[in-house]
């Protein structure tokens, strides 16, 4: 049975309470390094990492769904791949995670600007493939699409803090 995208994360968010630790798998090796280092982050960064990790399993599960349902070409197949790929890749906040507590004000605001610079040179490369997939679904593909989309877009981890 396939749970809605909306009752599957709250489970999901409910399971990393539950199992923290094995959820706790690092994205990266930057990541890995940052939880490997006594109190190199904080309980709330690292409850950051693991909602973000559950998040990113549920979107996996349901832009799988998604693409099922769309029943691509080759050629669209193409096209969704390219959005998936600049779409759902969020920039990494491991600026902000590296940054020593007693960073400077200066330090922080420099890190924060290269972070919007990436999220906004990602946004633009995500709305150019949207654009080139929505061109190549038909009307119905295309309906099916914005249900998908507004269904992933309301499903949302709110870490406690």
């Amino acid at each position: 049975m396939t749970m809605p995208v909306k009752l599957r994360t709250p489970l999901l968010a409910l399971a990393a309470v539950a199992g923290a630790t094995a959820l706790c798998t690092p994205a990266s090796a930057q990541d890995a390094a940052l939880l490997a280092r006594p109190y190199a982050v904080t309980a709330d960064q690292a409850q950051r990492i693991i909602a973000e990790r559950v998040l990113q399993a549920s979107l996996t599960a349901s832009l799988q769904e998604l693409h099922a349902d769309l029943q691509l070409n080759d050629r669209q197949e193409r096209r969704w791949r390219d959005f998936v790929a600049t779409a759902f890749t969020a920039p990494s906040d491991s600026a902000f995670l590296s940054l020593a507590a007693d960073a400077g004000p200066l330090a922080r605001a420099d890190a924060k600007m290269r972070f919007y610079r990436q999220t906004y040179e990602n946004q633009r490369r995500a709305v150019a493939a949207m654009k080139a997939l929505y061109g190549s679904l038909s009307d119905d593909q295309r309906a099916r699409l914005n249900d998908g989309l507004d269904s992933l877009s309301t499903t949302v981890v709110v870490p406690a803090g």
